[in-house]
């Protein structure tokens, strides 16, 4: 029975500090792991609903954030563009009392509501902007932002005359254009028909074979062609059967 040979010293421990050196990768891992998940928490946007969808000059819109619990907030920030002091358009306290604090960019078109929605009237195209939402809580950690457009009514009826203006031209192309196509097709017509050579009409006393006038009684067989040629022949032949002398 063979005995198992010990190791030496050193060769042990160069397998502890083998095993230490993958226990802290593994460790490491786990808390890149941890960290990344709760990046992604953290960076995952709050949804805003935009009512109403289409926009108008002179109409009102609401920014309504979806997937917040307003009971856990102490305040929403509401910014027009970037998350930056002189964006801000107002603080929305939730507790301990409900107010709101006007700040820079409030354009007094701006209102808070409890559930954290945005309300602005009387838009105007200089409202089209991206606005970000900021919750203010222990458990929330995320904002969200929404992008509007308020179309130019200005804009939009030069727009509309344009297209009018343009289907206008486009009707009078074609009208013109088969205009175009009828004149050159009644012309060729009327070249084609000049080239064809008709018969000259006959005249109205011209009579044909077997035909009488009014009034005239018609002869006998004998003014029939047929008959006077067979009379012809025999007289002709008549005449070559004379002897010459």
């Amino acid at each position: 029975m063979r005995k198992r040979e010990k190791l030496p010293y050193c060769a042990w421990a160069s397998l502890g500090k083998k095993s230490l050196w993958q226990a802290t990768l593994f460790k490491a891992s786990i808390l890149s792991s941890c960290f990344l998940w709760t990046q992604a928490q953290a960076k995952t946007g709050i949804p805003i609903k935009v009512e109403p969808e289409i926009l108008q000059e002179g109409q009102s819109v609401t920014l309504t954030p979806g997937d917040i619990n307003v009971t856990t907030l102490r305040s929403c920030k509401w910014y027009r563009g970037s998350s930056a002091d002189e964006n801000r358009i107002f603080t929305y306290f939730l507790a301990p009392v409900i107010s709101q604090k006007n700040e820079s960019a409030f354009t007094d078109r701006e209102t808070g509501r409890r559930d954290c929605s945005l309300h602005i009237t009387d838009l105007t195209p200089s409202d089209s902007e991206t606005y970000t939402l900021e919750p203010e809580g222990p458990l929330e950690h995320r904002t969200g932002a929404i992008n509007i457009t308020v179309p130019d009514s200005a804009l939009l009826e030069a727009g509309v005359v344009s297209r009018i203006v343009v289907g206008s031209l486009v009707g009078l192309m074609l009208f013109g254009t088969l205009l175009c196509v009828l004149f050159w097709a009644c012309r060729l017509r009327f070249k084609t028909s000049a080239q064809v050579v008709s018969e000259p009409p006959l005249p109205d006393d011209v009579l044909f074979s077997g035909q009488v006038r009014p009034g005239q009684v018609k002869s006998d067989s004998s003014s029939d062609p047929i008959h006077m040629y067979q009379a012809l022949q025999q007289r002709n032949q008549a005449m070559y059967n004379q002897p010459n002398w």
